[in-house]
């Protein structure tokens, strides 16, 4: 039996796919741009322009990169429209795609929102926080309380309030707590400044792909 809202889940988790592909062919381009521009260095003319087609060829990659940007910004916001009743993912029982899904509107929201407008809370939650369950189950909820406040046209601004002064306190008071031993433990991640969260690193990237990869890809049977 198919739950409610299972399509819609499967159809973020397609255009998340498309918005990876996308970012991939935004980097071959970027490398074939540096390519090319070693390669105009070494083909100039007698007066030190360059020659022949190359650099119309520059131009033309450089516009391919330029609408790879904003297709890839376009996909984003299909991705992470605007919910105004979205679900708290429930972690233990998330299949494959969900959970893709899930790490990805959470790790976006933490990048775009939490780390951006809150920069202090970079030096609470650190890079590990994703290794750390119970952090993890914070976040998500602080996450879906902000989107229930600021998406939710019936939201008031009690509830903003609430999320300034209550919650989002809450977490950080966790969040140290959760990651105390990281001081000692992973001390290359302490005091990260903001730039480095808004990068979420291939070590991120990899266990978020273990993460998935060990969950079932369809639901089970009841």
């Amino acid at each position: 039996m198919t739950r409610p809202g299972a399509g819609l889940d499967v159809l973020a988790a397609q255009i998340d796919d498309l918005r990876r592909e996308v970012e991939g062919l935004r980097h071959t381009v970027d490398a074939d741009i540096n390519a090319l521009g070693s390669l105009l260095d070494e083909t100039v003319g007698d007066e030190g322009a360059p020659t022949g087609a190359i650099p119309a060829l520059a131009s033309c990659l450089t516009d391919v990169r330029s609408h790879l940007a904003a297709l890839a910004e376009q996909i984003a916001v299909l991705v992470d429209g605007p919910e105004t009743s979205p679900r708290l993912p429930s972690w233990t029982e998330l299949r494959a795609e969900e959970a893709r899904t899930a790490w990805t509107r959470l790790a976006r929201w933490m990048t775009a929102v939490l780390f951006a407008r809150y920069p202090p809370t970079t030096e609470v939650i650190r890079d590990c926080w994703y290794r750390h369950p119970e952090l993890v189950e914070h976040l998500s909820w602080l996450h879906i309380a902000w989107t229930l406040t600021y998406h939710n046209p019936s939201a008031s601004i009690s509830t903003a309030a609430e999320w300034h002064s209550r919650w989002l306190p809450t977490v950080l008071t966790r969040a140290r707590e959760i990651l105390k031993p990281c001081y000692i433990e992973h001390v290359d991640d302490s005091r990260v400044p903001p730039e480095r969260h808004r990068g979420f690193d291939a070590r991120f990237e990899a266990f978020v792909r273990a993460d998935v990869t060990r969950r079932p890809e369809t639901e089970g049977p009841p």
